[in-house]
């Protein structure tokens, strides 16, 4: 019995344990073979992977302020949650930055003429803020966040009127009394539509404001999906007064797709639909609105691992067609994103098939079929938090980047991930003016 130290206390002498600190991690392999704190880091984010359970787990190795599953020291001074809008000849992108020696996030926004240089970045708020959303028509620019400098999570805003040049002083578009988080941002013409998390009832609904003046002023908000469950993870489509709202709903106990449409901007909407009901969870839903084409893409899980699928409809979202697998693979496919105008239909997500996450995406003509997946960033590190937008515009419309009756209309793409080849996360992007069958060359919006 008392053959020697046993650091660990499992009753093996440490000279015959092979894990002489008991955090399951091999003496061979354990940085600091005798202390349970310090193990490994096998996501290479600065924090040991033993430091807050054993045995290791590199999800929960520190404080994750923002649940982008890498700890908040790996996030000093980077980028997260990249948000993409595109408009004229022009890509939109907010996004987060980590700053300072107590991990502030702060709301940064940029521009850039596609396949051409950018602005420098701005703060858009010099408080605590995160999640941002960027929409975008004509001269209007808005950035959306959620804001915590009242105790909870509000929704908070700055618009533009000249194309993001200047921001208008911040405005709240919903302050209390819960959390209210999430936001869903969609823009056409004047007519502007938010939805969000809202806890206000005990549990998450998602409330509705909209505006008729491009955000210059809205309607009160109002309940749009209540149940005793929680509703997450809204998604909206807008063209003109036709909008689909898509989220996650548990009301049937299981984590479903179900959506609401609208005609007439948001005043109406017709009763909540589900697009699939399954005995396995469905996740990240995304929607597009082009004119009577709607189309929602979600993650599904029914075949063992992440796959997605989608539905399509053709008479304005009042019924869908039958569930169709845009990508199905041995491996995970995530966090995808759906886009379209009158000609073109655009698919980005998040691969897994090489071992780590890269970008992908698949290109179709109104209507389809898809082209085969193609890389639109591949690199041995892995890229997340995947944002994109595709409109109609006009690329390279000369130096003052204002269109005029010679140019001519083009189909312009962005994408925006978090990037971590630097060992830091940082927030690249790529753009296209042919609507994403060829991308112009990566670039990093938050040197």
């Amino acid at each position: 019995g008392n053959d020697g130290p046993d650091l660990d206390g499992d009753g093996q002498c440490d000279a015959g344990d092979t894990d002489d600190d008991g955090d399951s991690v091999p003496d061979v392999a354990d940085i600091a073979p005798l202390d349970p704190f310090l193990c490994q880091d096998l996501d290479q984010d600065t924090c040991d992977d033993c430091s807050v359970t054993q045995p290791p787990d590199p999800a929960n190795d520190g404080p994750d302020f923002d649940g982008d599953g890498y700890c908040d020291a790996f996030d000093v001074g980077r980028g997260h949650h990249p948000s993409v809008a595109v408009c004229g000849s022009t890509g939109h992108y907010a996004w987060v930055r980590f700053s300072g020696s107590n991990l502030t996030p702060f709301v940064y926004y940029s521009r850039c003429n596609i396949g051409q240089a950018c602005t420098p970045p701005i703060r858009i708020e010099n408080r605590r803020a995160l999640d941002p959303e960027v929409v975008c028509d004509g001269p209007t620019v808005l950035v959306m966040w959620e804001d915590d400098r009242n105790g909870t999570l509000d929704l908070a805003y700055r618009r533009s009127t000249d194309g993001g040049n200047a921001f208008e002083p911040r405005a709240f578009l919903v302050r209390g009394p819960g959390d209210e988080r999430s936001p869903a941002l969609a823009l056409s013409g004047d007519r502007m539509i938010a939805v969000w998390e809202d806890d206000r009832n005990g549990n998450m609904d998602l409330f509705l404001r909209r505006s008729d003046d491009a955000g210059a002023t809205w309607f009160d908000a109002t309940p749009l999906v209540q149940s005793p469950f929680d509703d997450t993870d809204p998604t909206l489509g807008l063209d003109g007064d036709r909008a689909v709202l898509a989220w996650i709903d548990r009301r049937s106990g299981n984590e479903d797709i179900a959506y609401r449409r609208t005609d007439d901007g948001g005043a109406t909407w017709a009763p909540m639909s589900f697009l699939v009901k399954a005995p396995t969870p469905e996740a990240s839903p995304t929607v597009t609105v082009n004119g009577m084409t709607a189309m929602v893409v979600w993650s599904d899980t029914r075949h063992g691992n992440e796959d997605l699928a989608y539905r399509r409809s053709i008479d304005g979202a009042a019924t869908f067609s039958g569930l169709t697998f845009l990508v199905r693979a041995p491996t995970d496919d995530t966090e995808p994103w759906i886009g379209s105008t009158e000609t073109t239909e655009l698919l980005a997500w998040v691969d897994q098939r090489d071992g780590n996450r890269n970008i992908s995406y698949r290109h179709a003509p109104s209507g389809g079929p898809f082209g085969p997946t193609a890389r639109m960033v591949a690199a041995p590190t892995d890229e997340s938090m995947l944002a994109c937008d595709l409109k109609l515009g006009f690329l390279n419309p000369g130096p003052d980047l204002i269109p005029d009756s010679g140019d001519e209309l083009a189909e312009l793409a962005a994408c925006a991930w978090v990037d971590t080849r630097t060992m830091r996360p940082r927030i690249h992007a790529r753009d296209s003016g042919d609507g994403g069958m060829t991308w112009f060359s990566r670039f990093e919006l938050d040197p």
